[in-house]
């Protein structure tokens, strides 16, 4: 497809999509983050293993009950049980 054809098609329709956007933008509901502990430790001993987790919302926990039910948590118990060895862990969302 020609270049110039996008232009021709996306210039006139424009002004509909930052419409409709504007509109999407009003009704998502913002959903607040998860509560709870942010940061922890499963197992005993020293540390072996710090995990730090950075992200929007999905690392925030945003949807979610509690931090707990989040990923973080659950792969630091999960390697604390495989592995044997404590695990620190700590959101930054």
């Amino acid at each position: 497809m020609a270049w110039w054809l996008c232009y021709l098609v996306c210039i006139p329709l424009s002004p509909w999509v930052l419409l409709r956007g504007r509109r999407l933008r009003e009704t998502i509901p913002d959903l607040p983050e998860a509560p709870g502990d942010r940061a922890g430790v499963f197992g005993d001993g020293p540390v072996e293993t710090t995990i730090v987790s950075l992200g929007e919302s999905p690392i925030a926990g945003v949807g979610l009950l509690d931090q707990q039910e989040n990923l973080l948590p659950q792969l630091a118990r999960r390697l604390t049980e495989v592995e044997g060895a404590q695990v620190r862990w700590q959101i930054l969302g």
